[in-house]
């Protein structure tokens, strides 16, 4: 991973992705908590953060979820974000497996709160997220690997327009069973306007058509205009 990469903050109007410390282990695990019932179809049981029903008596084991999470990001291998809304923690993003060389490839993953799903927060962040991967990070592709029936998964990579590269066969063990992925990818020459450009196009041809909610993650609770996106350090 390029020098100076990481740790960063990105942002697009409301839309934040914040590097994940020991306070945002225990705000995504207690939001994981909160909708784990919601993420079990489709969550692989070693992505999940630590569990519980009484969030306030495990802070340690968060902790040590999240020290795993930025050692990782700190010897170049991982991206660990967490999704906010307006200042709100909504949901979780990682670029994973970050191989340099003759690869340089990472692979996407994400989920966010119910409440927040179908907003267009997501696309948002992973629009972010791919322009930061592909610039200063030095990647040449990400791919996301998606569960068929994740319905709402595949509406993100579809809209962002990556390429459907087939399936792998009981690729990751969900719920105790080996399960097939479908694959997406995008290269960097697939996106040469930049991500976050293009998701702007997605939202602006679906506002005209519809008047539609893909605006919506471009503007805060007051409904202001989002400015460009934005970088922190």
């Amino acid at each position: 991973m390029a020098a100076g990469s990481w740790p960063v903050t990105l942002a697009l109007g409301p839309v934040r992705l914040v590097p994940l410390t020991w306070l945002g282990g225990f705000r995504l695990a207690v939001l994981h908590e909160r909708n784990k019932d919601w993420l079990a179809p489709w969550e692989a049981g070693s992505r999940q953060p630590p569990q519980t029903s009484r969030p306030a008596l495990d802070r340690r084991a968060y902790r040590r979820y999240a020290t795993q999470l930025r050692r990782i990001a700190r010897l170049g291998v991982a991206l660990p974000w967490l999704i906010e809304w307006d200042r709100e923690s909504v949901g979780h993003l990682t670029i994973s497996q970050i191989a340099g060389g003759a690869i340089c490839s990472g692979v996407l993953g994400y989920w966010v709160d119910k409440d927040f799903a179908g907003r267009g927060i997501v696309p948002a962040a992973v629009a972010l997220a791919f322009d930061h991967a592909m610039g200063p990070v030095g990647l040449h592709r990400l791919e996301a690997t998606i569960h068929p029936s994740n319905t709402r998964s595949l509406a993100v990579v579809t809209k962002l327009g990556f390429r459907d590269e087939g399936v792998r066969r009981r690729y990751l063990r969900v719920a105790g069973n080996w399960t097939d992925h479908r694959v997406f990818a995008l290269t960097s020459e697939d996106v040469p306007e930049g991500m976050v450009r293009r998701w702007r196009n997605v939202c602006a041809a679906s506002a005209a058509e519809s008047g539609g909610w893909p605006e919506a993650p471009l503007k805060n609770r007051t409904g202001a205009a989002s400015p460009g996106p934005t970088q922190e350090r």
